[in-house]
């Protein structure tokens, strides 16, 4: 074998493993708390921007995204306890 063989077959193997993997795909679940004082149903158009934007960037529910929603439903009295129930989820 020829050096340049030998350096070129030297290479291959060193660099292959490192390219797959970065190839292969991370099995990780986000989680994102979403948490507003009105309901969903007055909410709908923004939600499903949200959804599309996380989509666009490669996040889907079901595969590797949780969209954890909670609504106040317009009771402001609701909001701390919707939010300190969502972050304790999402921590970790």
């Amino acid at each position: 074998m020829h050096r340049r063989e030998f350096l070129a077959a030297l290479v291959a193997t060193s660099v292959t493993p490192q390219r797959a993997a970065q190839a292969q795909p991370t099995r990780r679940t986000y989680r994102i708390a979403v948490v507003e004082p009105t309901s969903a149903q007055l909410n709908t158009t923004n939600l499903a921007a949200l959804r599309r934007g996380l989509e666009e960037l490669g996040y889907a529910e079901g595969r590797n995204l949780v969209l954890d929603y909670r609504s106040a439903d317009g009771n402001a009295a609701l909001y701390p306890s919707l939010v300190a129930n969502a972050g304790s989820r999402c921590s970790g």
